[in-house]
């Protein structure tokens, strides 16, 4: 593996702190197999500006914080296998389309800034969504199994694409969950199981069956 010192842009600042002065290090590797890894720790490939594809086996369950956060160029990981996604681990990556079937729950701010991201497949027998876990997606659309989830934190799908959800499951949604920048027509189903709504969490949504013209 090469390595070479770089910034959150790509440039190579040095960094003072207090009686050191240095340079980060981050790995420049563009495809890399973790088929046998057990464990990954906090910001293992944070600011790998050039990984494009992650493959994992079946004995990795939990990828830790900021993992792969600033991973710009990272399109490709199967998360299928993993029940615990920390948080801001895959922060300002490009991922696509993200399968996360067995996974138990979404940490704060995990997938946030994910502008490419269209499609989410959630656990069949429910995942907890963090704060602001898929905020500013701003092209997803479609969150499968949505419907089974109990617990949506504040801002949890925060100036997506979604416009139509089926929360028939939901048994609290946090602040300002659905928001949007701008007004924007919205289909919502909600279930028995609701016990706690927080403030305004479908802001600028026009609910149906409450749409008006304006």
């Amino acid at each position: 593996i090469l390595y070479t010192y770089t910034d959150a842009n790509g440039n190579s600042p040095l960094v003072e702190d207090n009686y050191y002065v240095y340079r980060y290090y981050t790995p420049k590797i563009e495809e890399i197999d973790l088929s046998s890894l057990e464990y990954l720790g906090n910001e293992a490939f944070i600011n790998c500006f050039e990984l494009t594809k992650v493959t994992l086996g079946e004995s990795l369950k939990e990828i830790s914080d900021r993992a792969f956060e600033g991973c710009k160029k990272l399109t490709l990981i199967n998360l299928e296998n993993v029940e615990v996604i920390g948080a801001q681990a895959f922060a300002e990556a490009a991922l696509v389309t993200i399968d996360l079937s067995d996974a138990i729950y979404v940490d704060s701010y995990a997938f946030v800034n994910n502008f490419n991201l269209i499609l989410v497949t959630l656990n069949t027998e429910g995942t907890d969504i963090g704060e602001g876990a898929f905020a500013y997606c701003e092209g997803l659309g479609k969150v499968v199994n949505l419907d089974v989830a109990e617990n949506i934190d504040a801002y949890a799908f925060a100036y997506t694409a979604i416009n139509k959800a089926d929360l028939s499951g939901a048994v609290q949604i946090g602040d300002f969950a659905f928001m949007k920048e701008s007004i924007t027509d919205f289909e919502l189903t909600l279930g028995e199981s609701i016990v706690y709504i927080g403030d305004n969490p479908f802001a600028m949504c026009r609910l149906a069956p409450f749409w008006a013209e304006v």
